[in-house]
C-alpha cells in the first residue's frame, strides 16, 4: 500500500495492527461504562428474537466471520438505531460504533435477558390485565343497562 500524503509505502500489518488495537480500547472503554449494560438491555428489546438465535447459533460455532455478511446493511442500520437511542459514540465513549456493536450483539443474544427487560414484561402482563379487567367491568356495565332499559 501506499501512503498519498506522505509519499511513503504503508505496511498493511502496521495499519491492520493499529486497527486492531483501536478496536480493543474502545471495547475496553465501552464495557467499563454503565452506558454498555443499557444498550444490552434496549438492543434485547429491539432485535427480533430470531435474529438473536441466529446469532447464538453462529456464536455456539465459533463463526468469528458472521458479521462480514451483514456489516453494511443490517450493521449500519442498527449502529444508526443505536446512535438514535442514545447510544453512539460519546456515550459509549469510543472512536467508532463499528469496534464494539458486534460485541454488543453477541451479548445481548447471548445473555439472559436483563431483570429491566424481564420488569418491563411484567409490567406490560399487568398493563393487558388491567385492561381485561376494564373490557369485562364494561362489557357488564352494557349488560346491565340494557336489561334495565327493558
Amino acid at each position: 500500500m501506499f501512503d498519498p500524503w506522505q509519499g511513503t509505502p504503508i505496511d498493511s500489518t502496521d495499519l491492520w495492527r493499529c486497527a486492531q488495537q483501536e478496536k480493543v480500547q474502545d471495547l475496553a472503554r465501552a464495557m467499563a461504562r454503565p452506558t454498555w449494560a443499557q444498550a444490552v438491555t434496549w438492543l434485547q428489546g429491539y432485535l427480533a428474537p430470531g435474529v438473536q438465535a441466529q446469532i447464538r447459533e453462529c456464536v455456539a460455532v465459533r463463526n468469528p466471520d458472521w458479521p462480514v455478511a451483514y456489516h453494511l446493511g443490517w450493521g449500519m442500520s442498527l449502529r444508526n438505531a443505536l446512535r438514535e437511542h442514545g447510544f453512539g459514540e460519546d456515550a459509549m465513549g469510543v472512536r467508532n460504533l463499528d469496534n464494539i456493536y458486534i460485541a454488543l450483539v453477541e451479548e445481548a443474544s447471548c445473555s439472559p435477558p436483563s431483570l429491566v427487560a424481564a420488569q418491563r414484561e411484567q409490567e406490560l402482563g399487568l398493563a393487558v390485565l388491567a385492561l381485561k379487567v376494564l373490557g369485562i367491568g364494561l362489557a357488564l356495565l352494557l349488560c346491565a343497562a340494557l336489561w334495565l332499559s327493558w
